[in-house]
Order: structure tokens, then sequence, then C-alpha cells
């Protein structure tokens, strides 16, 4: 509060000099600040909750702050990156003149490899080509240092390259996609030539992998003719064989580049072959876990989300007293499930099941086995601030799962699977809402005003300043009193702070001149 305090005063001031003009952006950049502080909150809760035990006084609350924390600390940097990648495609778009629209953003997923000036061939001009992980982009300069838009050429398993140097003073390649006719890109020197090329072969070999992280698991499934994917199998008989004994086990994450080289080789059709003790049992478990990460659909699909949720809604209700009606209705939504979905989920919960019987030597209660796999199972379509409010809740049906794996969950969803039935829910079930907002009556919120009245020093403005300077929050979202209102305190959005954060990396805040905000 009163660093607060302070902030309001510091406004004050500035626009009574008159150095600043006060609007709404530069309060919403300021609250931004504290996004870059996330990650050090998480860790340290993690640190404190790693030393509590569960009958730590509020040791219930401090896992779920946990949990929102850490999810939501994974979001906001998700949707800075994706921010950031979007920014750099959409400078390209811009400066790329063409008659019919360009849309760079048709693909959420689309990254800038290289760019740079070719030489087009037979003529003495220059093209610039864009390099994207599904397109080359073929542009000429044009008219005051923009770029006319030639052609496109997508990135795919039929993309086809060719080197069609007749001399070694002719550095020139072409590209095709399928049995079109190639277009020949002509390079000014040898290593210009071999690293575009060289590009182009990484990017056309990683469209003709025959995958197993990022796809279906039908399709992995399908690939591999077996009923457990390789990678799961493998790696848990890893873990159980050498990491069943070894504290935070699936909790302390692995080597970053070993998950990767795990990953590859699976993807390149290694993975009968590969040594999985040449890595230590964390990068092994992390391979695991990014395996359900990358499923397009989750384990539980995107359309069971609500439902699970509209579930654990009933148990906390019933405050967990009818855990049985709970565990019936969890084995008939599990019924629902495609056969490989079901078929893997218990696979997998077999095995959490056995992992959390050795908390007392891995520290793995299922609570905190719970914590690591939730996010990776159960999932919503769409990550916001909303649904990371939700993890503690997600995080629950999970440990129960774990918690009453031997306990008549399986014998449920066997009944139903042999009856045919399958669990429907309400009619529009939607996932919850969480209120952001105070509900609490004028009364209550008048007490908690005149509690907190004393402590905040902010000095009183003179009548000469009151008259003629004006109010440093008196914008768009205020009441006519100067006051902030309801309004514009709950429309600053996810997108508000990825913007206010992605504002405040260009540089400090004081060296930039606020601006009224845009209208939509």
């Amino acid at each position: 509060i009163p660093k607060f305090a302070t902030f309001l005063e510091d406004q004050r001031s500035d626009a009574a000099k008159g150095s600043t003009t006060p609007d709404m952006m530069s309060c919403r950049d300021k609250l931004g600040l504290p996004l870059q502080h996330l990650p050090q909150w998480g860790t340290m809760l993690s640190q404190i909750l790693q030393h509590s035990t569960p009958q730590t006084s509020n040791y219930e609350s401090l896992s779920n702050c946990t949990t929102i924390i850490g999810k939501a600390s994974d979001l906001i940097r998700l949707k800075l990156e994706t921010s950031a990648a979007n920014a750099k495609i959409l400078s390209i778009q811009r400066r790329v003149e063409s008659d019919a629209p360009l849309n760079l953003l048709d693909n959420n997923k689309r990254t800038l490899v290289r760019e740079g000036q070719v030489a087009k061939a037979k003529e003495k001009k220059n093209a610039h080509l864009f390099l994207f992980n599904d397109l080359l982009l073929i542009t000429e300069p044009g008219h005051s240092g923009s770029l006319k838009y030639l052609s496109r050429t997508e990135i795919n398993q039929s993309t086809r390259l060719k080197d069609i140097s007749k001399d070694k003073s002719k550095y020139i390649f072409s590209v095709s996609v399928g049995d079109s006719k190639g277009i020949n890109i002509v390079l000014k020197t040898g290593p210009e030539k071999a690293a575009w090329m060289a590009d182009i072969v990484t990017l056309i070999h990683l469209c003709q992998l025959k995958r197993v992280f990022g796809v279906s698991l039908r399709s992995v499934l399908d690939l591999e003719k077996r009923e457990i994917p390789l990678i799961i199998e493998k790696g848990i008989e890893y873990v159980r064989e050498h990491g069943m004994d070894v504290e935070g086990i699936f909790r302390i994450p692995g080597d970053t580049g070993s998950i990767q080289d795990i990953k590859s080789a699976f993807d390149n059709e290694n993975g009968e072959t590969i040594d999985l003790s040449k890595y230590s049992v964390h990068d092994v478990g992390g391979a695991v876990k990014l395996f359900f990460r990358e499923l397009p659909n989750p384990l539980f699909p995107f359309a069971f989300f609500p439902k699970l949720l509209e579930l654990h809604s009933g148990l906390e209700s019933s405050h967990e007293e009818d855990m049985e009606t709970f565990l019936d209705q969890l084995g008939k939504l599990i019924a629902s499930l495609p056969e490989e979905n079901r078929v893997l989920l218990r696979y997998l919960f077999n095995f959490l099941d056995d992992v959390s019987k050795l908390m007392e030597v891995n520290k793995m209660t299922p609570r905190n086995v719970a914590v690591v796999f939730a996010p990776n199972l159960i999932r919503p379509k769409e990550d916001t601030i909303e649904t990371a409010l939700l993890s503690p809740q997600v995080s629950k049906i999970v440990q129960v799962m774990i918690e009453h794996n031997a306990a008549g969950l399986w014998e449920a969803v066997d009944k139903y699977v042999a009856n045919g039935e399958q669990f429907t829910g309400e009619k529009g079930c939607s996932t919850p809402k969480i209120n952001l907002v105070s509900t609490d009556s004028k009364e209550i919120k008048r007490k908690k005003r005149d509690k907190i009245k004393g402590a905040i020093p902010i000095k009183k403005r003179s009548g000469k300043d009151s008259a003629h300077s004006p109010h440093p929050l008196k914008k768009q979202g205020s009441s006519s009193n100067g006051k902030l209102s309801a309004n514009s305190l709950t429309s600053f959005t996810m997108d508000d702070m990825v913007a206010a954060r992605s504002k405040q990396a260009n540089g400090p805040l004081s060296a930039r001149k606020a601006s009224p905000r845009s209208p939509h």
C-alpha cells in the first residue's frame, strides 16, 4: 500500500509540473511490472512447500497458490513469446506490398527461420527471401524501402530441393513442391547457398518424420502397432527400475537438451534401440511428461474439461463426503473416452499409484504427483488466467484418481464400458467462471476502507492544484469524481498485461512519453 500511495503521489506531482500526460496507459504499464516477479514467487513458494508437511497450517492453501502461480507464470511466458514472434511476422507482413491480402498470421505456430537478399535467376535485380518453418516467401525491393510480393512456396513433405549449379562459380538451387515447376534461387557465395539449403533440408526432413511427439495418440498407435506408445512404455519401465526411490521424481525437471535428444530418437524411429541409461531418470521422466503435454488433444480431450470441473464442483459442495458418487460418475466419464485414451490412462495411473506408495522415500505424495501431471492430462483448449485459477481443482481430480486407483474407480469404468453408458453431464455445461471482482456488500467494503484509511499517506493537493491540475487517473474508465470504476479495473486483461510487459521491455518507463490508449 505505501508503494502504491507513492506511485499515485508521483503521478500527481508529474502531472502538476506538466512533465507527463497522465492516462491509464502509464498506470497499466506500472501495474504490469510485477509480471516479471512471478517465477521468483513461484520458486519461493515451491521451496516453502517442499519443506512443509500436510499437517502444516494452511498447507492446502499454500499448495494451491503454488500451483496457480506456476500455471499463470507459464501462461504469461508463453503469451509473451507468442506476442514477440507474432510482432516479428507482422512487421514483415507490413513491409510486403501485395495485390491480394497477405496473411502471414494464419498459422499460429509459424516462426521465421532465415531471411536475406539473393539474386534473381536470369535477371540483374535482387530478391528478398523469408524462410519460415512452413513456407518460403519470395519478394523483391519496391519503393521507399518496401518489398513487393512475388510468390510463396509451401515447405512440406512433398517439397523438393535440387542443386542446379552448372559450374563452381554459380551458386543456384531450385525449390519445388511435388510436380510443380521449381523456383530457382541464385546466391552470391558458396557458404550462403549451403546455409539456405541446409535450413530448407532440415525443415523438409521434419515434415517427413514419422513423428511420435506432437501428433494424435491414434496416429502414434497406428504407426507403432501397439496399445501403449513406445516412449511411454520404455520411459515408465526405466523409471520403475531406476527412479522409484529418487526424491522428486517427475517434479525435478530434467536437462532440456537431453529431453530433446530422447524426443528426437523416438521421432526418428530409433526408440527401439535408444540407450536410456545415458540419461538421468529426471530426463526420462521429462520426456514422458513432454509426450502427454504435446498431444494435440490431451488424454482427457478438451471437451471433457468442463465436465470434469462439473464433477469436482459436486464433490466440493459435499465436502468430499460423497466420494463414492464422485468415483462412480468419474468412472462413467472415463468410460466415455476413446478406447485408446482409456487404456493408456489406466496404464499411467497404475504407475502413478505405485510412485505415490513410495512417498516416504521419493517425497511424491498423491498431491505432488497430481500437481506435476494434471496440466499435461487435463487442460482447456485455450489457456487463460481464468483457467489458470482452476489449476487446484484440476490437480484435485488427478489426486483423487491416484488415491482411489485401486478402490473402485476402474471397476466403475469397466461397468459402464460393458453397459455402453456414457457421461453426458448437464446440458450446456461450460467452464466455471471465476469472479475476480469483490462481491462484498457496500457495508463490508466501507468497513474495509475505514480500516486502511489511515495507512495510505496521500497528501492533499492545494485548492490551486485541485482547480487547475487534471486528475492523474481521470481518463477513460474513470468515474466523474476521478476514481477508477469497476469497469476500468476488470477490463485489465491478459492482453493488457502482455502489452504492458512488452512495452516495458523496450526501455525504462521514465524514458517514454505516455500516450492515451488507442480505442479498439
